[in-house]
């Protein structure tokens, strides 16, 4: 025979393996969007879906030459925007740090305009942007 107690445990069981995913998500890096950038322009635009979701961090991806980012300019869905400077080289295939963005919780982004130039070979590079939210 169960017993009652046998049934708590078994629906706080699994209650806990029913929210995992849903802590696994919440931590999740999210692509949000890149762009293959020439060195004859200093400044790009990433857009960003609205169905993305909201974000707390950012990162981007270089790949194929290195890039010397100077400031990334975040725009969110309400209209706000948040300077985030970088002024680092990425190396091919190298990424930023997770940048925290700017606020108490986690926002909808727009779009990612970035602001770079050519760090030493190569004429064109993708950058992608990664968004985290935890």
């Amino acid at each position: 025979m169960i017993s009652r107690r046998d049934v708590l445990v078994g629906a706080a069981a699994l209650g806990l393996v029913a929210l995992m995913p849903l802590q696994a998500l919440a931590d999740q890096e999210v692509v949000l969007g890149e762009k293959t950038v020439g060195f004859n322009e200093q400044r790009d635009v990433i857009q960003v879906g609205r169905g993305e979701g909201r974000f707390t961090h950012l990162k981007l991806a270089v790949q194929e030459s290195p890039v010397f980012l100077e400031r990334v300019l975040v725009h969110y869905a309400n209209g706000d925007v948040a300077e985030l400077p970088v002024r680092e080289r990425i190396r091919r295939n190298g990424e930023t740090r997770f940048m925290e963005l700017p606020g108490d919780r986690a926002r909808a982004i727009r779009r990612i305009e970035i602001y770079y130039a050519r760090a030493a070979e190569g004429d064109r590079a993708r950058i992608t942007a990664i968004g985290r939210t935890d």
